[in-house]
């Protein structure tokens, strides 16, 4: 008896092991965590920079109407062409820097501005230099094609600010010093939803802090800490508030090249509870 209880326990063991194999055909390190990773700084980018810009007279208005004042007058500002359009501006974050939403953001980014906010087809081009980080992550751009742009398509009267986002070689160097990179995203959207409702009310960085960001996607391709290069479809749209460290929602399929799979829904941190369903399993949100 002693034996077949061994025997049966080792079988037991054994299909355990096998369904915690199954359970992750792509492990949480190679696909969940790099994905989350690039598309919150993706995000926390875009919606910085709005925010930064809300508050330069220049960018809203040249008669000096409807300025803005930001936060701690963080980050510093150099227009590098005043009062014309296009400009260049250099977006100077120092060692605690302390966003709006907690995000620890330091170096130079140069932002490149088409015409003022709210133009359609107004663009706005990131280019992150060498000291440049959040929270810690080295983020750059690599290659000649290497893009971070994000352009105004307009405001419906639900109160969607949308923005066609288009990246590609957007690198990031994690603390861990772990390596990922953006290859490309098509189809790519950001969205702010005015969900208080308070974007009429007053122009500056209101109107961008308490929106819900909304993205969206055709197909995005990426590489992970080891050099696999995996893509990700879009089940349902991912949204994110300024405060919360993972989206709000959303669900995404992650495919290797040899087409194993990965399920990551976010819908389960819909308040911010920090938990996260990689295919059927509870993950802590990163």
């Amino acid at each position: 008896m002693k034996f077949r209880f061994t025997l049966l326990s080792m079988v037991a063991l054994l299909f355990a092991s096998c369904a915690d194999q199954e359970e992750h055909e792509i492990a949480l390190d190679r696909g969940y965590e790099p994905f989350s990773t690039v598309m919150q700084l993706s995000k926390t980018m875009v919606q910085e920079v709005l925010v930064a810009a809300y508050s330069n007279p220049e960018l809203i208005s040249f008669d000096g109407e409807d300025v803005a004042t930001n936060r701690n007058d963080c980050p510093d500002q150099k227009d590098n062409n005043p009062d014309i359009f296009p400009k260049t501006l250099t977006f100077a974050y120092e060692l605690g820097c302390l966003t709006d939403s907690n995000n620890d953001i330091d170096g130079d980014l140069d932002v490149y501005v088409s015409d003022r906010i709210g133009v359609r087809d107004m663009e706005i081009i990131l280019v992150p230099q060498d000291n440049f980080s959040i929270n810690g992550n080295q983020i750059g751009l690599k290659g000649a094609d290497a893009i971070f742009r994000a352009t105004f398509k307009g405001n419906d009267v639900f109160g969607l600010d949308s923005y066609a986002l288009d990246i590609s070689g957007l690198t990031v160097e994690t603390p861990e010093l772990r390596n990922f990179e953006i290859l490309n995203m098509q189809q790519g959207e950001i969205n702010f939803r005015d969900v208080d409702g308070n974007n009429g009310d007053a122009i500056g960085p209101l109107a961008y802090i308490d929106d819900l960001a909304i993205i969206n996607f055709g197909i995005m391709s990426y590489t992970n800490n080891v050099g696999e290069k995996l893509s990700v479809t879009v089940d349902q749209e991912m949204s994110f508030d300024l405060f919360c460290a993972c989206p709000l929602g959303g669900r995404v399929e992650v495919r290797s090249e040899d087409n194993r799979k990965q399920i990551i829904d976010y819908n389960s941190n819909s308040n911010c509870g920090g938990k996260i369903i990689i295919d059927a399993a509870e993950v802590a949100c990163n």
